[in-house]
């Protein structure tokens, strides 16, 4: 007699190791420092998509251009890749934030708003990562995937 065996569904998730949830923290603390270090940039518009120019003129806006389009396929990919929503907000919100810049350029007058909403964007990011780590934690431990306590022998 066979019966029909079907797998456990498992749900796919990008981040299956704590330490790479914790330098996904790591990453979002940085880069949530890095807007708020300086309040003035908010006013500022940028000159560029991504990344400061290297190269002037139209080799550094296509080389920005593909580096933005670049990391914008490896957002999707990574978003279309994971069943998790800790994971798919995290991921979007960090896309999103890229997002920003661009649109800063397009509209000079409300900088200062779209600087309000990228730090709302990071700031969902990091809270995003340190859920996947709770998250992470609490499966381990359920899993009985926590390191005993070695015995004494007695």
């Amino acid at each position: 007699m066979s019966a029909n065996v079907q797998p456990a569904p498992t749900s796919q998730r990008i981040v299956t190791n704590r330490a790479v949830a914790a330098f996904f923290i790591l990453s979002s603390a940085w880069s949530l420092y890095q807007r708020v270090r300086h309040v003035s940039a908010r006013f500022r518009v940028p000159e560029y998509f991504w990344a400061p120019r290297v190269f002037h003129g139209a080799a550094g806006i296509a080389l920005d251009l593909l580096m933005s389009i670049g990391l914008m396929v490896v957002m999707l990919g990574l978003f279309a890749s994971t069943r998790d929503r800790v994971e798919k907000t995290g991921i979007a919100m960090c896309g999103a934030s890229a997002v920003i810049n661009p649109l800063k350029m397009l509209f000079p007058i409300y900088a200062a708003a779209f600087w309000w909403v990228s730090l709302g964007f990071l700031m969902t990011f990091f809270l995003a990562s340190v859920a996947v780590l709770i998250r992470l934690s609490r499966t381990d431990r359920r899993l009985g995937n926590v390191i005993d306590p070695p015995t004494t022998g007695l």
